[in-house]
Formats: C-alpha cells, sequence, structure tokens
C-alpha cells in the first residue's frame, strides 16, 4: 500500500474526540432535542402530574440500580450528579 499514511492510536483517538465534540457541541439539531426532551414530562404524558405516590414509586424504580430497567446505576448516578454540575446563582 505504497503512499498510504498509518494512523496511530493516538492520531485515531484525538480524531474521534473531535468528532465527538463536534456532534455534541456544535448540532442544531441535538440542541432542539434537548429543548424538547427538557420540556416534556412523563407525568403529564400518563396524566399522572397530581398522584404523587406514583411519581414516589416510579422515581424508585428509576434511582434503584437493581431494578428492571436494566440500566444500573446510570439513573442514580445522573441524578446524584444534577445539583453539582450547575452552582446556584447568588443574589
Amino acid at each position: 500500500m505504497v503512499g498510504e499514511r498509518v494512523i496511530s492510536d493516538t492520531e485515531q483517538s484525538n480524531e474521534s474526540e473531535e468528532i465527538l465534540k463536534n456532534f455534541l457541541y456544535e448540532n442544531k439539531e441535538l440542541e432542539h432535542l434537548e429543548d424538547i426532551v427538557d420540556h416534556f414530562n412523563i407525568f403529564v404524558a400518563l396524566d399522572i402530574k397530581d398522584n404523587e405516590l406514583k411519581h414516589s414509586v416510579f422515581l424508585s424504580w428509576l434511582l434503584d440500580p437493581s431494578e428492571t430497567h436494566g440500566l444500573g446505576d446510570y439513573f442514580l448516578k445522573i441524578f446524584l450528579r444534577k445539583p453539582l454540575s450547575k452552582p446556584p446563582k447568588l443574589k
């Protein structure tokens, strides 16, 4: 393979990281989808927005790594990180 350039693992990793950054930070469609998801409320969709007991049961199921959703501690980690991601604004 004369003239072909061999890409090192580091170069491949840097290129992959750059592609991922462009997808995450410069993607209008993804930003639009995030806006939709931010406003979606499963409790309103299920017409149980005023039923706190069902909210608690659902949240308990979601935050329990051993539950049947099969995502382990994914939701629990996100839930615990959320308060730390945006420092409160002081007045």
